[in-house]
């Protein structure tokens, strides 16, 4: 959500346009939003997972040991990752539709079980960017899903594939 109203109220209020005209270097342009949005995304991860880590001491009143923090923030790092890998493939997607909409439409169906139901037709669908880290929200793994870090490895192509389209078709689009 932050990613398409970050970058999609550009296309859809065509302040872009204006942008464009101003500032002569796109990937610049690109590239320093990429930046602002991933700070945005990592200050909520890190705020969100103090207050989880909060919860965890006082509801269970465990001390703060070392190990206890390191195996949290294992997991918290690995999963902050694929929040920012979705955040950037959001983006991206924006940049390749020049629409808020329709990447909100795609990742939306996507998470709420779209990619679920192509699962149950073919096995292929364990690597689409959402179920390719949904293990990590999990307490048992799904065996049919992938484990370890293929998981970010598949989010992260995804991520790349796509920047890189949404970065060609910014640098060689014209302004309207």
């Amino acid at each position: 959500m932050i990613a398409a109203s970050f970058f999609g109220q550009e296309f859809s209020n065509a302040y872009l346009r204006t942008t464009l005209l101003t500032i002569p270097s796109r990937m610049k342009l690109v590239i320093s939003k990429i930046l602002v949005l991933s700070i945005i995304v990592l200050g909520i991860g890190i705020i969100s997972n103090l207050i989880c880590l909060g919860i965890i001491i006082g509801q269970y009143q465990r001390i703060l040991t070392f190990p206890l923090v390191n195996n949290f923030l294992t997991q918290v790092m690995i999963a902050m990752l694929s929040w920012l890998f979705i955040t950037w493939l959001t983006a991206s997607l924006i940049l390749v539709t020049k629409s808020q909409t329709i990447p909100i439409a795609i990742m939306f169906s996507l998470i709420l079980g779209l990619s679920q139901m192509f699962a149950a037709l073919t096995k292929f669908a364990k690597y689409l960017p959402d179920l390719a880290t949904m293990n990590l929200f999990f307490s048992n793994h799904a065996p049919n899903l992938l484990n370890g870090y293929q998981r970010l490895l598949v989010q992260f192509f995804w991520t790349l594939n796509c920047f890189i389209i949404g970065l060609l078709l910014i640098h060689y689009q014209d302004v309207r």
